[in-house]
């Protein structure tokens, strides 16, 4: 059957090239057969994908989709400041770069953006900072395609390599974004040389990965991204199924003062309405209202499209798979026995201790989203400080509560709230147990916050500081009442040799120390002095006589003093 045939059997347009035929053929493959055709003309199905024997939700088997084209998940990905978010900004057209706290993204957010052609893409921002690796490997394991974002300036960094990394382990094409490339520093020869390092095979080289060279400020080369992007889409067959048991993936959740917990999703198959029933890890909700990335109502939400869905039960954990039940009640035995069988936990980590015997800075830590929360509780657990000990006592989405300072009265620890609030009553309480409430909505200042906090529980070490050197030219003894033995000494190395405010000295022979003690007397002629300037002479007697002085001996004069400690801690920034 010839591929005009073909297309025709499935009722799909056919358009030569290459591409276009591959993505045909799939799309054939997984639309023939008359149970499949039967099911793409039922009506839009609720029900459940449970088995009796499991009593759970299942994901259903790819052969009993009926797969359509869809909207390509696009994963943004690079290292800190390459420029990910202003890229969305510029597809988009939103502020979002300006609103970013400390220019960092945060959150993994999805997008929807229509592009000039009239196609959509559904974009995932992941942080490109090190200490979200966590939710950057939650975006790739979402993404159907990834574009690597890489600085035409600064060229191939740590995280850099860590996505690519990433992109390879989870077997999603690939597009390079080589930004800045307006900069006057730009050398995207060099970059793309460094990627081929990596082990990323452009098609300049002879590989079958797209590279474009772009601006995201001027928006220099964003059509051809997209073009590249529309082209990786078409070549890798991004399907699903419209029809069906909604089946989606938990991008990001939290607790919204006015909604109660609600969670973005990304859909990727069924098409998702109010009135739903969804079930995530744990929990499960009945869906209220949807939003889109804007606050817009919205009616449905279709394959490879992000939204906001209100009326969950506890907060979802993200990259947790949503599935659709058949009802409230099937839902609620669905959550029941997940929670009786040992499964990974799909709520927010939470490890309390007594504190008895524990080691280190105990830490609550508090956030505005699961993400969030995350974030901090891995750079506290796989980045501690040389030194010292930081302990994870308690992590939670929300504001910091009376219960959270009471918790860290009686072990001891710190509260850190990224990005939430404390009420004028928790932070009275938080006073009167004496227990310090950090807060900041950039997770490097914040951890700074708790460095500083580190840094003050641990001891002041004492130091000597070498103050004065001289050498002793000759001996002699005094005698009659102020009898004693005295080195005649020369000044050298330090500006001047001074008695006070040196506490100490000591007498080092062929670079041995004979002697230490205190320095009794320094005198030039017959006059008593406190220093001697350098290349000077002065004769010194110590405190004790039984010191026998030698000509080359070194005299040396220290001051003890007390230092504040020092901390050693990287974040991974």
């Amino acid at each position: 059957m010839s591929p005009e045939k073909m297309a025709a059997a499935c009722r799909a347009p056919y358009v030569p090239g290459a591409r276009a035929v591959m993505c045909r053929l799939r799309q054939i493959g997984c639309s023939l057969g008359p149970g499949r055709l039967l099911s793409s003309r039922g009506k839009r199905g609720r029900a459940s994908q449970t088995t009796p024997t499991t009593r759970d939700l299942f994901p259903r088997d790819r052969s009993t989709l009926c797969l359509k084209p869809r909207p390509p998940v696009v994963t943004v990905m690079g290292h800190v400041d390459h420029g990910k978010t202003t890229l969305l900004d510029w597809l988009r057209k939103t502020s979002v770069a300006e609103r970013e706290a400390g220019g960092i993204t945060q959150h993994i957010g999805a997008f929807s953006v229509q592009l000039s052609t009239g196609e959509r893409l559904t974009f995932l921002d992941t942080p490109g900072h090190a200490a979200f690796s966590s939710m950057r490997a939650r975006g790739a394991s979402l993404t159907d395609i990834a574009v690597l974002v890489v600085a035409g300036d600064d060229g191939v960094m740590v995280q850099t390599r860590e996505c690519v990394d990433l992109v390879r382990s989870a077997g999603v094409p690939l597009v390079v974004a080589i930004n800045k490339c307006d900069k006057p520093g730009a050398e995207p020869e060099r970059v793309e040389e460094e990627l081929l390092q990596c082990g990323v095979q452009l098609e300049r080289f002879g590989g079958d990965v797209q590279s474009v060279r772009i601006s995201a400020v001027t928006g220099r080369g964003v059509p051809q991204l997209e073009e590249a992007l529309l082209a990786e889409a078409e070549l890798n067959a991004v399907m699903g199924d419209p029809s069906g048991p909604v089946e989606a993936v938990v991008i990001e959740s939290h607790v919204d003062r006015g909604l109660g917990p609600v969670a973005s999703v990304v859909v990727r198959h069924g098409t998702l309405e109010c009135g739903a029933v969804l079930v995530a890890g744990r929990t499960w909700g009945k869906v209220r209202a949807m939003f889109d990335e804007r606050r817009k109502p919205m009616r449905e939400a279709p394959p490879s499209t992000p939204v906001l869905t209100v009326g969950w039960r506890d907060l979802p954990t993200s990259g947790d798979n949503c599935l659709q039940a058949d009802s409230e009640s099937a839902a609620r035995s669905m959550v029941q026995h997940r929670a009786s069988t040992p499964a990974r936990l799909s709520g927010v980590r939470e490890n309390r201790e007594s504190g008895e015997g524990g080691e280190g800075v105990g830490v609550v830590v508090k956030g505005d989203m699961v993400g969030s929360v995350e974030v901090v509780v891995q750079v506290l657990e796989k980045r501690q400080p040389e030194g010292a000990a930081v302990r994870v006592i308690h992590s939670g989405v929300g504001a910091v509560t009376d219960s959270d300072v009471e918790l860290a009265a009686s072990t001891g620890s710190v509260i850190l709230a990224f990005g939430v609030s404390s009420t004028k009553s928790v932070k009275a309480l938080a006073r009167q147990k004496n227990v310090t409430i950090h807060s900041h909505t950039v997770i490097y200042k914040l951890l700074e916050l708790l460095k500083e906090h580190v840094k003050g529980t641990l001891p002041w070490r004492e130091e000597e500081e070498v103050v004065g050197e001289a050498v002793v030219l000759r001996t002699f003894t005094l005698t009659g009442a102020r009898a004693a033995s005295v080195g005649g000494c020369v000044s050298r190395v330090v500006d001047s040799f001074a008695l006070p405010p040196s506490d100490f000295f000591e007498m080092e022979r062929y670079g041995e120390v004979v002697h230490e003690g205190l320095v009794s007397a320094m005198k030039q002629g017959k006059n008593d002095v406190s220093e001697a300037r350098k290349e000077t002479e002065c004769g010194l007697s110590f405190s004790s006589s039984s010191v026998q002085w030698r000509e080359g001996d070194v005299v040396i004069a220290f001051n003890k003093r007390r230092v504040p400690p020092s901390l050693d801690w990287d974040f991974g920034f």
